[in-house]
């Protein structure tokens, strides 16, 4: 019986070889399914030789010869061929959880279709872990069923980015003279720390008048607030007290030159004299 079959499949490629176009055909067809049969994973369906030309018995060729991927007669599930059938985009991007500076991520676990296979965490962050504000690289190897890598790797971004802006400070008036000075204040912010604000406000002193100034605080994450703060003016330091020599005059001092001292507010200050002339009878009080 076996005989006969193949004698029936001998006579069939004569009457093939026969005919040039169906034979360039069968050629043409095993060279494509060959190629196919190895680029394709072990699911792909076998490939046959579809051609109508019966032969004398009335039976097709594709009766007797298919064209089956040779790894595909192993087990399907240690088939090097596989692939991962997940592994996440680098567009992973999350915000910190709130309060902290990093985040949980979750659901990045790429995923293998090996029988008994895993994917194996190669970096240090993966998975379900809390990752720092940035962008970190995680790399998953894939693993067959004895735990031996088969070479492929998965490998995505996760970024995290701080979105939560510094502490607002609570900044109390504050009261100088005419040389008074900014007191920078400071705030916190989870990622940053302490951070010192910055303005390019100035004081202009005015007796009795008063200024906004607005400071800027920049966790240098994209994110700042603007607070401002009241400076009262009030000038509450005497001039200096000018060291004056006597002056002597017979009988009666009827002008006098005006002694100056200086101020840190009004700058030179004139003295003033209540009365002239001044005689011996009479002395400045």
């Amino acid at each position: 019986m076996v005989l006969n079959q193949w004698l029936d499949l001998y006579i069939q490629i004569i009457a093939i070889m026969n005919k040039k176009l169906v034979f360039h055909t069968l050629i043409l067809t095993i060279f494509i399914s060959s190629f196919n049969g190895f680029s394709k994973n072990a699911k792909t369906p076998n490939h046959s030789l579809s051609i109508t030309t019966t032969n004398t018995y009335g039976l097709s060729l594709s009766t007797y010869i298919s064209f089956v991927s040779d790894f595909e007669h192993t087990d399907q599930s240690h088939s090097i061929f596989r692939n991962i059938t997940f592994c996440p985009s680098s567009s992973n991007t999350v915000n910190v959880d709130p309060g902290t500076c990093g985040a949980v991520v979750t659901s990045i676990l790429p995923m293998t279709n090996i029988v008994g296979g895993s994917m194996v965490l190669i970096t240090p962050l993966g998975d379900g872990d809390t990752f720092p504000v940035g962008t970190t690289l995680v790399t998953y190897e894939e693993h067959d069923a004895t735990n031996t890598s088969t070479g492929n790797t998965c490998t995505f971004d996760v970024t995290v980015l701080d979105n939560e802006a510094p502490i607002t400070p609570t900044l109390t008036p504050l009261t100088v003279g005419c040389t008074g000075t900014l007191i920078t204040p400071t705030t916190t912010d989870t990622c940053a720390g302490t951070i010192i604000g910055t303005t390019t406000d100035t004081l202009a002193f005015s007796e009795g008048g008063s200024s906004i100034i607005n400071w800027t605080f920049d966790d240098g994450n994209g994110n700042s607030i603007s607070v401002p703060q009241t400076y009262n003016y009030n000038d509450t330091t005497d001039p200096i007290i000018p060291t004056l020599s006597d002056i002597t005059e017979q009988c009666e001092l009827t002008t006098i030159t005006p002694p100056t001292t200086t101020d840190a507010c009004s700058g030179t200050i004139t003295g003033t004299l209540q009365r002239f002339p001044i005689t011996t009878k009479e002395q400045p009080s």
